[in-house]
């Protein structure tokens, strides 16, 4: 499927329903990634020499951020699940990765070789290597939001058991996180759709604007939308 990418759905229900919340939010997180890979399928082939290193900075975090949330999931999420709903319910989630994961690597790495000046950018070589894999992990996006449907959920947790691991994934998700990288990152790549999501206070969305933006701020000029969240791109459809 060529890219733009549409927005993956997110379920119908309320970000606030206990049982609910994770698929809603696992959606709205995933849409971040939706917007940076097409916001570096729309850049890729006008790069000037100059906007190089910040577009290459742009791309990492991109790919760092899916790598952190796919780490996370494995080591904290997905055994928290798997504990009530039984040895394996997610393991088609983790399969899944590895169909994809290897290539992610392997782009990170190409990645990197441009931006130490091993490697000469050509964006027609990024744009080949990137489709390469995004179509597979694109499908696992869309597949690992129907794992977590609500009724299966209710029929296994309590809304309380239900928080206590939300609080453990954010807690593991925000402890190893770089502040001046995928926070930024996140900010400019939001669907406009779900402004409740990065669920992080007002006051920290104002430190990542005004002040862990500033040590790269030349690679989020490449973000689909700005700091404000107004779209810089035109917005993907829904699938």
């Amino acid at each position: 499927m060529p890219a733009p990418y549409p927005f993956i759905p997110i379920p119908p229900g309320s970000i606030d329903e206990p049982f609910e919340h994770n698929a809603i939010n696992m959606a709205a997180a995933h849409n971040v990634f939706v917007q940076g890979i097409n916001a570096i399928v729309h850049h890729a082939p006008n790069i000037t020499p100059e906007k190089v290193d910040p577009f290459m900075t742009f791309c990492m975090a991109v790919f760092e951020s899916i790598h952190h949330h796919h780490s996370v999931e494995e080591a904290v999420f997905f055994p928290e699940i798997e504990a009530k709903l039984g040895k394996g319910a997610m393991s088609g989630n983790i399969d899944e990765h590895h169909l994809f994961v290897p290539q992610l690597a392997e782009f990170e790495e190409y990645l990197g070789r441009i931006k130490k000046g091993e490697e000469k950018y050509d964006g027609g070589v990024l744009l080949e290597r990137l489709n390469g894999f995004t179509d597979v992990m694109l499908e696992h996006l869309n597949h690992e939001v129907e794992t977590l449907d609500p009724a299966r959920l209710r029929a296994a947790f309590t809304a309380r058991e239900l928080k206590v691991i939300g609080d453990k994934v954010f807690k593991a998700a925000m402890s190893d996180v770089d502040y001046h990288i995928v926070m930024p990152l996140v900010m400019v790549s939001l669907n406009p759709a779900t402004p409740w999501f990065p669920p992080i206070p007002l006051p920290v969305r104002w430190a990542i604007r005004f002040y862990f933006s500033w040590k790269h701020a030349d690679a989020w000029e490449f973000g689909a939308v700005d700091f404000r969240g107004r779209p810089r791109l035109p917005l993907p459809a829904s699938k």
